[in-house]
C-alpha cells in the first residue's frame, strides 16, 4: 500500500516542479535577509503585520525585496496556517533565536505542502481534461 501510494504521488511532476521553485525562491529572499548581528539598525523602522524573525534573521515586509513581497503574498494561505500551528503556549520556552528557527521550518513545511497540494490538484484536473478531451475525438478506421 505504501510502495504505491508513493509511486502514485510521483507522477505529478507540476507538483513536484512546483515545490523545487518554491524552495529556490524561498532559499533566495532567506539569503539575502541581514543576520542578527549584521543589523546595525539604529533608525524608526515602519512596521507592518508580516515583521518576523525567520531563521535568526529580521524579516521587514515594508524594506524586502520584490520577490519577497510576492512570496509573502503568494504563501499567504499557508504562513496563516503555519502561525496557528507554532508552539505559542508550550510547556517549553524558547529564546528568540530558536523560536524564529521553529517558525521557519514551520513556513517552509506549509508553504511546501501548499505548493505541492497545488501541483497536484492542477495535474490531476489536467489528466482527467486530457481524458475527456481524447473519448471525444473522432477516430479513424482504416
Amino acid at each position: 500500500m505504501g510502495v504505491k501510494c508513493l509511486q502514485h504521488i510521483g507522477r505529478y511532476r507540476l507538483g513536484w516542479l512546483l515545490l523545487a521553485a518554491h524552495m529556490a525562491c524561498a532559499a533566495m529572499v532567506v539569503a539575502e535577509m541581514p543576520t542578527f548581528n549584521e543589523l546595525g539598525c539604529t533608525e524608526a523602522v515602519i512596521s507592518s503585520p508580516f515583521d518576523r524573525a525567520v531563521a535568526s534573521r529580521p524579516f521587514f515586509f515594508n524594506y524586502s525585496s520584490a520577490v519577497a513581497k510576492s512570496l509573502v503574498a503568494i504563501d499567504l494561505p499557508a504562513l496563516m496556517a503555519g502561525e496557528l500551528i507554532l508552539p505559542t503556549n508550550s510547556l517549553i520556552t524558547f529564546s528568540y533565536v530558536d523560536f524564529s528557527w521553529i517558525r521557519a521550518f514551520t513556513y517552509l513545511e506549509t508553504t511546501s505542502i501548499q505548493w505541492f497540494a497545488i501541483g497536484c490538484l492542477v495535474n490531476f484536473f489536467g489528466q482527467g481534461l486530457a481524458k475527456k478531451r481524447r473519448a471525444h475525438l473522432p477516430t479513424r478506421e482504416i
